[in-house]
């Protein structure tokens, strides 16, 4: 059984609850209470418990006011996770890997291969520059 725990930062001393939900899709998943951090203050955790390997987005509310909205990948292993804004580019990212990110990593050694592979091109516009001699 893996235990999947999953930080993210909020304002400390508030009572949170986490929605999670496969990306793209307005179906909850769960709802979980998240536990502050003793001594790391302003520092939340929330356990899950075999959750299929993929990215999800995690709606944090304190009562029914919105007051995070992250995303996390986890994975089929016992590990801490950590909660990320998510670009624009990650979702053209997985594609070049050749990777669905909504759905569960299928032979994790094939992809570490493939991203190990991966060449993100970056094309360079050159500036033209024009000197005149007076």
């Amino acid at each position: 059984m893996a235990t999947q725990t999953v930080e993210f930062r909020a304002e400390t001393a508030q009572t949170l609850t986490v929605k999670r939900f496969t990306v793209g899709n307005d179906t909850v998943l769960d709802t979980t209470n998240a536990t502050e951090e003793t001594n790391r203050k302003g520092t939340y955790r929330v356990a899950y418990t075999d959750a299929t390997p993929g990215e999800y987005q995690l709606i944090v509310f304190n009562g029914d006011a919105v007051i995070a909205n992250w995303h996390v990948y986890l994975f089929a292993a016992t590990a801490t996770y950590q909660t990320y804004d998510r670009h624009p580019l990650i979702a053209e990212i997985w594609q070049r890997l050749g990777l669905d990110p909504n759905s569960p990593l299928v032979n994790t050694n094939e992809n570490i291969s493939a991203a190990a592979n991966f060449n993100l091109a970056v094309t360079k516009t050159p500036i033209a520059t024009t000197l005149t001699r007076q």
